[in-house]
């Protein structure tokens, strides 16, 4: 039979189709496939007629058919697409629409439905917690589709989780320049701003948002948790207080009223508040749970209440879905200490570009590094970068710079002379990004003790302060901390305690091969003795005294970190020894501190 009739036979077929008579259509799609055995166009119909009907394996045994035939032909892959989606396979649906659109860029109709399925699927890996694919997939759809503003949005809460907290900050602001009305962009953007210190800019699109919605109750909360950080409670009040008089129970209202009751007096209120919510809203999401419980804990431990507070601290880090190998991370620490041998420690290039500007100050989160940045920053001298996350991305990056399989740190071994002298200058230029002028640079990440090995070869002039605190008071004052998706270890008494023994080891190890100046700080000499070890401390830093430094509580800086309240007042002792109220419920930490194994 001649091609002109297997066409003919394929617009007949294909009327019937449009015109809803699905058997007439395979009937006569059928008998153009037993005249031509390698029609593409037929065999996906035939696939088309099956999915249409129910079918969803016939279909797709077709439309593979058909796909053999013609490897390139967008309107199988678009097809294949559909039948994927209704099996409920959205990640190799979009791999066949994403194909589709390749070979047919003017796909509309394929456009469309990736478009759609690119949301549903990213959704779907964000509701199974898999936020890295999760933003990826994200990334992908500001990519595809920049012009859609939920996409920048959706990428920003996920990075604002993982705590890419600049990166969220500029997809916040292309959302908004797609749509400025957006009022949830806002508050994110507001969010993200007040996780960075930056208060004021904060502050600004929290205004924002209330001039859209002057009622959204979490534009109010919002609004009062910023002037809460602004110093000013008895703002935060009055934007709160409309609301707690008319009873409202919001999870972010009670969150906001919580974070002002100890300056108002009314903590037994707010307690009863976030209780009510716990024991009435079947709604609450694990995060809200969790937020709540240590925000109980921390107002039952303000009214010296220590039973109820370890309880409701205890719920909050079990909520959590975070896991630690404590084993893990012993090898980690044990291949730290193996690769940093005092031979290799000599043997390792050192930098050619000399700077005393950086100071690193590290140790345990929550023993007293938010307090040491705070008060060298008060000095004329100095500016408090935070904390830097530059030292980890590095050691994150080495192995692809050095380009070898080997890991972080087996692959410091081929560390050129070039490769140290760029790198320190990649971040010294940093440095100079934030401050211009300011001998002293502070770099207070807690966890940059992992990478002293690699700090010493980039920075010989670099200075390290390394916080010590009693270790039950540091493990206890952790696991009183909700540190959002970092610190997995936190949020278990023994692995805390495994933690910190492998930070204490590693420690030992770094006294014995490190050759740059490192100073020991401990946070009951400071409390103690405020100015004594305050002039030790800018001494060590090579600067003149500056008596702002005793005054540190009064700078107008913001601190980012959980200290940010400690620290914006003048030093007292009341953390000191706080282990023992909590003595009876703290058998496994001091069981794993105690272990020599």
């Amino acid at each position: 039979m001649s091609e002109q009739t297997v066409s003919a036979l394929g617009d007949q077929a294909f009327a019937l189709f449009n015109g809803g008579d699905l058997q007439g259509a395979k009937v006569l799609y059928e008998k153009i496939c037993s005249l031509d055995l390698n029609n593409p166009e037929a065999t996906m119909m035939l696939g088309v007629i099956k999915a249409d009907s129910g079918d969803l394996s016939g279909a797709e045994f077709f439309l593979q058919k058909a796909l053999a035939l013609d490897p390139e032909y967008a309107d199988v892959f678009f097809y294949i697409g559909h039948v994927l989606q209704a099996k409920g396979q959205l990640e190799n649906a979009v791999k066949n629409l994403e194909r589709a659109v390749e070979l047919d860029p003017e796909f509309n109709e394929a456009k469309k439905l990736l478009n759609e399925l690119q949301m549903k699927f990213a959704n779907a890996l964000l509701q199974q917690g898999k936020l890295q694919q999760a933003a990826e997939s994200f990334q992908k759809i500001t990519q595809q589709q920049p012009q859609l503003p939920i996409g920048w949005v959706m990428l920003a809460q996920l990075q604002a989780q993982q705590g890419a907290f600049a990166k969220a900050e500029q997809c916040c602001l292309e959302a908004i320049r797609l749509d400025e009305n957006m009022l949830d962009t806002h508050l994110l953007l507001a969010s993200i701003l007040l996780n960075q210190g930056k208060v004021q800019d904060a502050n600004h699109y929290s205004d924002r948002a209330l001039q859209l919605d002057s009622g959204h109750i979490n534009a109010i909360a919002l609004a009062a948790n910023i002037a809460k950080h602004l110093g000013n409670p008895k703002k935060a009040y009055d934007l709160l207080s409309p609301l707690l008089e008319q009873g409202i129970q919001q999870v972010n209202v009670a969150l906001a009223f919580a974070m002002i009751s100890k300056d108002l007096g009314c903590q037994q209120q707010a307690i009863a508040l976030m209780k009510k919510i716990l024991l009435s809203d079947t709604t609450l999401s694990v995060l809200n749970k969790i937020n709540l419980n240590f925000n109980l804990g921390l107002l039952y431990d303000n009214i010296e209440d220590y039973d109820n507070a370890f309880l409701y601290y205890q719920q909050g880090n079990d909520l959590k879905p975070v896991s630690f190998d404590a084993e893990a991370h012993t090898r980690e620490i044990d291949r730290l200490i193996s690769v940093h041998s005092q031979a290799f420690m000599e043997n390792q290039p050192r930098s050619n570009i000399y700077s005393e500007r950086p100071i690193f100050v590290l140790g345990m989160v929550r023993s007293g590094t938010s307090l040491v940045e705070q008060i060298l920053s008060s000095h004329g001298d100095v500016f408090g970068a935070g904390e830097l996350g530059n030292i980890y991305q590095m050691s994150k990056e080495l192995p692809s710079i050095l380009e070898t399989n080997d890991e972080y740190p087996e692959c410091l071994s081929q560390l050129t002379q070039k490769h140290t002298d760029e790198l320190s200058k990649t971040f010294l230029d940093h440095l100079t990004h934030l401050s211009l002028d300011a001998k002293r640079v502070v770099d207070k990440l807690p966890g940059n003790f992992m990478y002293l090995g690699l700090i010493e070869s980039l920075f010989p002039g670099a200075r390290v302060i390394h916080c010590i605190r009693d270790p039950l008071d540091t493990c206890l004052s952790t696991y009183f901390q909700d540190f959002s998706t970092v610190h997995s270890y936190a949020y278990d008494l023994t692995n805390l305690g495994a933690y910190y023994q492998s930070y204490r080891k590693l420690m030992s190890h770094w006294r014995k091969v490190l050759s740059i100046p490192v100073l020991e700080l401990n946070y009951e000499e400071l409390v103690n003795d405020q100015e004594k070890v305050s002039r030790s401390l800018v001494e060590f830093c090579g600067l003149e005294w500056d008596d702002n430094c005793l005054k540190f509580h009064d700078s107008k800086r913001v601190v980012r970190t959980a200290s940010y309240d400690q620290v914006n007042k003048p030093l007292h002792t009341k953390s000191v020894a706080r282990w023992k109220n909590y003595e009876k419920h703290l058998t496994p930490l001091i069981t794993a501190l105690n272990n020599k194994h």
